[in-house]
This record gives structure tokens, C-alpha cells and sequence, in this order.
């Protein structure tokens, strides 16, 4: 008995929900859809809208027509060429309410605003509660203290302005995925760190103006797009559609961290992010096989050391003494000489540094002990209740994400622990600098310094190697 008065709870609040965001008010449609979808509240969302898509959201289908005896069918109307002024939201060719399988404009079910008030609607329906649907109403509500206030070329000109990215999120409140974008994407604290620190963020509503004037520009394939835009440019360098999880545009995200729009290095990221866009099959593959042939991927980094190495061997190598005898004598034999001799200096000084580099190494703990060592002094993990809690993480070199609530008080010296008890190479002694996930952003040098005070807090951070 208390598991059936348990599910029918549930089943009630899922049925408030779903009445609350369709504007449905007939009890019975609600109840059927719910059932159809096996109670599962996206589904039903999404059914509900499909199968009503030609009649009004609460009517329970299109009004029929009354009959009348002395009804006469009037003559055809004439056929006539002409052309529409407007601006039609185009999907590949199409119109949007075509590539959404949708009737005429006059016919088309009116979108749901998930970004009102639902409480005004509940106050008039019986049985609803006011103060679950205006909690309902919260959770759907637009991103308003990330968002640029202002219209999309005035987002591009503070953009430019600022050396930031622009990123576009065209919605359709229609859509049920825009209302979870708005939920579960935009509310997660790490990616609102990000956003602020290196993007200025503009929203647009697809039946909107903009919106469609935006669809056409960049030609998106759907709604709802999340977009990286070249505010100088006005190029497009990143496009998802449809949901995106807050982890997952976290990672898509990482690229633009190191380079802004005003770096030197802008173009050569927009030219990869397009090769990536349209030819990131064949790039894995070649990937790998330069990984099966080398044994390793190489870095950029690891390419261009190898190329100051090869360098140096070559300059080397000329300033060896000729086997052969000096046709001068005199001269050319002192020169030779004093190649040798430092060619001798410059050997001995690089056995000198191995050799400390190898006492250094026989000196140092295994990295096993050195992880367990840094683990053990991280600091007990405060509850998500704690007020001066923070989570922060951490992008490491091998492409994974570390995660830990600290307190705000705690020293930076927390962050390198962290680093040293989760990368295996860290701890066997590689030099490494912990920055801020903006460009430009400096190492964190004064490990005595707090979390907060250092504005680290609630942050996303990336370990970069040294050398």
C-alpha cells in the first residue's frame, strides 16, 4: 500500500509538470499521453506536441466544424502568382516549419513559453499548486545574469572589444531540448565560470527576427545550435545541435581556452576547428596511424624540441675538426683547435647534467609513493551543504577531469597535491604550472595563498607541462 500511495504521488507530480509546461487543461489527454510515454516526462512533452501539432494545446484536438443544412460550398478561389516578403527561417532549402513537419502558419500549435511565469496559469486550474509550478517556472528560465543584453551585432562588437569568444544559442521554445539546455546546461556552475571569463553569451529565439535571420546566416541544420563565433571574422568555428550536455561543452570548449580572438594564434585555430568539422574522420585515422608507426602521438611541443635538437646535432657536427690536414696551416689550425675545445666543453657539460639529472632521479621517491604521499595531505572534502564549500576542476595533460570540493580557505597548495596524486608523470618529478581555463591567464605561483583570494573558486582549470 505505501509503494502504490508512493507511485501515485509521483505520477501526480509528473502530471502537474507536464500540465504546467504544454498548457494542457484537459485532465484525460494529459493522464492518456502520460501513459503512452510510460510517465516519462520528456516523451510525453514531445508526444504531446507531435500529435497536436494542428490543433490548440488545451482543446484536445482541432475544432470541428458544426454542420449546417443550408450550408452551400463555395466556388474555388482564383489562382494567383506572387511572392512573400518576409524573412523565412530556411533548414537546407526548406522553410523551419517544414523540416519540423508542421501545418501552415494558421494551423501551427503555438510554442510553449518556458520561460514565463507558469504560476499565473496554475492559480486558474484546480488542484494545481502555485508554488510548484512557479518552482517549475524558475528551473526553465533563461540564463539572465550570463546573457549579453542587446542584439546580436552589439554581442559581436563588445566581443571584439573584449578579446572574447561569442557564443550563439538559437532556441526554439518549442523544443523541449532548449528548455533543458536552460536547466541542466547553462545552470552548471564550472561552465558559468567559463562563459564569464572568456565568452560573451547571446541568446536568440528561432520565431524571433533574429533568430531566423541568424538560421539563415550561419545556416544551421536545427534548433536548438550552440555556436562559437569569430566576433572579428563574424566566422562560425563550432556548431552542436539539439541538447548538449554541460561536461561534454565543457570539453568542446577547451580549445578556445589558451587563444583568444585577438592572439596571434586565432586563425590558425579557426582553420583547425574547420578541418576538425569536416574531416575529423580521416584525422583519427592518420592520428593513428602515426601513433602505431612512432610509437606515440607526438605534441607540438615534442615536434618542435625534436626539431631544435636535430638543429643543434647538425651545427654541432659542423663545428667538428676536419679529419682532414689544413692546407693553410697556421690560422685554419687554431680555428680547429678551438672548435675542439668546444666541442669537449659542451660535452662535458651535458654529461655533467645528466649525471645530476640521474642523482636527482636516484634521489627522488618513486612516483608511486609520491601520489600516495600528495593524496594523503589533501584535505577531508567538505559536504555540498557547507556554505564556504567550492568546487573546482581540473583538466589534466591526459585529457581527463578531475573533480574535488575544497574550502574556500584552503591554500593553492591543495591544487598540486591534487595534480601530483592523479598524473603519474607529475609525480615522477616533470615541472608543471597550474592556470585559469582564459586566455592570458597566469600560473598560480603563491601556494600559501587561498582559493578564494587567488579566484580560483568554483573554477576550471588546466595543468600545462613546463617544457
Amino acid at each position: 500500500n505505501n509503494l502504490l500511495r508512493g507511485q501515485m504521488a509521483d505520477h501526480n507530480e509528473v502530471l502537474a509538470n507536464f500540465m504546467a509546461i504544454t498548457d494542457c487543461t484537459d485532465d484525460g489527454q494529459a493522464l492518456a499521453t502520460l501513459e503512452a510515454s510510460d510517465w516519462k516526462l520528456e516523451e510525453a512533452v514531445n508526444l504531446f506536441f507531435a500529435s497536436n501539432a494542428g490543433g490548440s494545446g488545451g482543446g484536445g484536438g482541432p475544432p470541428q466544424m458544426q454542420e449546417d443544412e443550408g450550408f452551400q460550398e463555395r466556388a474555388p478561389m482564383p489562382a494567383i502568382v506572387d511572392r512573400l516578403v518576409d524573412h523565412p527561417m530556411q533548414f537546407g532549402g526548406r522553410s523551419y516549419a517544414a523540416a519540423r513537419g508542421l501545418a501552415s502558419s494558421s494551423r501551427a500549435q503555438p510554442a510553449v513559453d518556458a520561460f514565463g511565469n507558469f504560476e499565473a496559469a496554475a492559480t486558474n486550474r484546480p488542484g494545481q499548486n502555485p508554488t510548484r509550478s512557479a518552482a517549475l517556472s524558475s528551473l526553465f528560465q533563461a540564463p539572465t545574469g550570463l546573457l549579453f543584453h542587446g542584439d546580436f551585432e552589439g554581442a559581436k562588437a563588445h566581443a571584439a572589444q573584449e578579446g572574447k569568444w561569442l557564443m550563439l544559442n538559437v532556441q526554439d521554445k518549442s523544443e523541449f531540448a532548449s528548455h533543458r539546455l536552460n536547466r541542466d546546461t547553462w545552470s552548471n556552475g564550472i561552465l558559468q565560470e567559463m562563459i564569464k571569463g572568456m565568452l560573451v553569451f547571446f541568446q536568440a529565439q528561432a520565431e524571433e527576427e533574429d533568430g531566423m535571420l541568424l538560421i539563415n546566416s550561419y545556416r544551421l541544420r536545427g534548433v536548438p545550435a550552440v555556436c562559437i563565433i569569430d566576433p572579428i571574422t563574424g566566422t562560425k568555428l563550432f556548431e552542436r545541435q539539439g541538447f548538449v550536455d554541460a561536461e561534454q561543452l565543457i570539453e568542446d570548449l577547451v580549445p578556445f581556452m589558451d587563444v583568444g580572438p585577438k592572439d596571434p594564434g586565432a586563425g590558425r585555430l579557426a582553420q583547425v576547428m574547420a578541418v576538425k568539422s569536416r574531416q575529423q574522420p580521416a584525422k583519427q585515422q592518420q592520428r593513428g596511424g602515426e601513433a602505431a608507426a612512432h610509437g606515440k602521438h607526438l605534441t607540438e611541443d615534442e615536434q618542435i624540441a625534436l626539431a631544435l635538437a636535430a638543429s643543434m646535432e647538425q651545427g654541432t657536427s659542423q663545428a667538428q675538426p676536419s679529419s682532414s690536414p689544413a692546407d693553410d696551416g697556421g690560422e685554419d689550425e687554431e680555428l680547429d683547435e678551438a672548435a675542439v675545445y668546444a666541442a669537449i666543453e659542451r660535452e662535458d657539460q651535458h654529461r655533467a647534467l645528466q649525471e645530476q639529472q640521474r642523482a636527482e632521479e636516484l634521489a627522488r621517491p618513486p612516483p608511486e609513493k609520491v601520489m600516495q604521499d600528495a593524496e594523503a595531505r589533501l584535505p577531508a572534502e567538505p559536504d555540498t551543504t557547507d556554505s564556504n564549500a567550492c568546487r573546482i576542476a581540473v583538466r589534466l595533460p591526459t585529457g581527463d577531469r578531475a573533480q574535488r570540493r575544497f574550502q574556500k580557505t584552503d591554500s593553492v597548495q591543495v591544487l598540486m597535491d591534487l595534480v601530483l596524486s592523479k598524473v603519474p608523470e607529475a609525480a615522477g618529478g616533470r615541472k608543471f604550472d597550474v592556470v585559469a581555463s582564459f586566455p592570458g591567464a597566469l600560473p598560480l605561483t603563491d601556494m600559501s595563498a587561498s582559493l578564494e583570494s587567488a579566484g580560483v573558486a568554483n573554477a576550471m582549470l588546466v595543468v600545462k607541462w613546463r617544457d
